[in-house]
């Protein structure tokens, strides 16, 4: 037990060297490091000085039904389509989606001569997710539907921070048609 205790306080020691002194190791040895220290003793200072939100986000939509004649709905928010406030499960959800989106739009979000290019975003899981989200409370709510077009509308707060003050920017993305599902 003594020398087990020994072993890991060694250990220890060398695993908060690695962390705290970002030493130049590679390998096996900083991931251990990583691994062990991050979890358990990783200082997160949010606690005492939390980040303020820089902007709120959210997910909206419009539909085309199904009917030939029928025309696009007019564009609404997901979750509160769907009966939910800013607390409801659905808006935790929609926000949840929406950190992967945004992650995505920050890492494949690019503009060719000015002309915004959709190409890798629509293949990432995270739009796919916010299309299915979006179309699985349409269908729910109205009923089925032939194309679907989502949007992220950004609020940027200004002066004391406060969202309802803020300017907000929109991020369309392309038509989705449900005849484009792969089966």
């Amino acid at each position: 037990m003594v020398v087990g205790l020994m072993i890991w306080a060694i250990w220890h020691i060398v695993a908060t060297l690695i962390y705290t002194t970002n030493w130049p190791t590679k390998g096996v040895l900083a991931s251990a490091s990583y691994s062990y220290m991050v979890p358990l003793f990783h200082q997160n200072w949010s606690l005492f000085a939390p980040n303020i939100p820089e902007y709120d986000a959210q997910l909206i939509y419009r539909a085309l039904p199904v009917d030939s004649n029928a025309t696009w709905s007019s564009w609404c928010d997901v979750s509160v389509a769907a009966g939910g406030d800013d607390f409801s499960k659905l808006e935790v959800i929609e926000q949840n989606i929406l950190v992967q989106l945004n992650h995505q739009l920050y890492s494949n979000y690019y503009s060719v001569d000015g002309v915004p290019q959709f190409d890798a975003m629509t293949k990432t899981g995270a739009y796919n997710k916010a299309l299915y989200f979006a179309g699985r409370l349409h269908e729910r709510l109205v009923g089925p539907w032939r194309s679907l077009q989502i949007a992220v509308v950004f609020r940027f707060p200004q002066g004391d921070k406060a969202i309802e003050n803020s300017s907000a920017d929109s991020l369309f993305f392309p038509t989705f048609n449900h005849s484009e599902i792969r089966r």
